[in-house]
């Protein structure tokens, strides 16, 4: 049931608000081939410290009223005549937070994304350890990792939206090491409506917003998906999210119960 607190009369649409979100470019680590180890090594083989200039920057929307999402990726080789199961581990703070294993192709490059959701801040330290079940000629030699902006929390819950639109998308994380292929991009949801990768968001001419269901919600962020492999015999490919860079919307004085 709608409820308009005041009086009909009372009831007010605000002026038009826009949030903004800019998103640094990606820390990239390319040690070389590492041998991939057959236990999981007693030191990750990448570490990711958090500095001030991996945070998206946002406009019209505080840090504190967003979730600030990890995208992860390794990406290594299968030279072995046979297809190996590998491990991944993720750890923030020495924390385990995410545990997955993917089978590799034989003799083929494979990139691994890692999605153990979460909320990260300055200082955090995120670490990607890499194991398989027995020796073999398996290597891992790529380490990324990107933030993005997900679920803002820009007014009250319950609340009534109108004219809600999603512009300019932007893919998160963009890496520039060579050889690797973002060969698409997943776009995020709008109140549990999903869109097709490359596809724009279309705006929403009335939206309802609370706590469960918030203005957006990046793809991967803990809500989805928690791993995407991708193996291939002539590149490194990966998904990443198609962020917004902007969200704008009328406000109004109209709540829900």
């Amino acid at each position: 049931m709608a409820v308009i607190y005041g009086t009909r009369e009372a009831a007010s649409i605000g002026p038009r608000t826009t949030l903004t979100f800019t998103y640094p470019a990606p820390q990239e680590q390319s040690p070389g081939s590492l041998p991939i180890p057959d236990s999981e090594p007693g030191t990750p083989q990448f570490s990711f410290t958090i500095g001030s200039g991996d945070i998206p920057v946002l406009s019209g929307i505080g840090l504190s009223d967003v979730l600030i999402a990890p995208l992860l990726y390794i990406a290594g080789e299968d030279l072995d005549s046979a297809a190996h199961t590998i491990h991944a581990a993720v750890y923030l703070n020495s924390v385990q937070i995410l545990g997955r294993s993917r089978t590799t192709d034989a003799k083929a490059l494979w990139m691994w994304g890692l999605f153990p959701g979460g909320n990260i801040a300055v200082n955090d330290v995120l670490e990607i350890a890499v194991w398989a079940d027995d020796l073999a000629t398996l290597t891992v030699n790529f380490g990324g990792m990107g933030l993005v902006a997900s679920q803002p929390r820009a007014v009250a819950g319950n609340a009534l939206l109108l004219d809600v639109r999603y512009d300019t998308l932007v893919p998160v994380p963009l890496f520039v090491t060579s050889g690797i292929i973002n060969v698409t991009s997943q776009n995020g949801e709008v109140k549990t409506l999903g869109f097709p990768g490359g596809a724009p968001v279309p705006p929403k001419p009335a939206l309802v917003v609370d706590d469960s269901e918030p203005i957006f919600v990046a793809y991967y962020d803990g809500t989805f998906d928690n791993d995407q492999f991708l193996s291939d015999d002539g590149f490194r490919s990966y998904y990443n999210c198609n962020q917004p860079t902007t969200i704008s919307f009328y406000t109004t004085s109209i709540r829900f119960s």
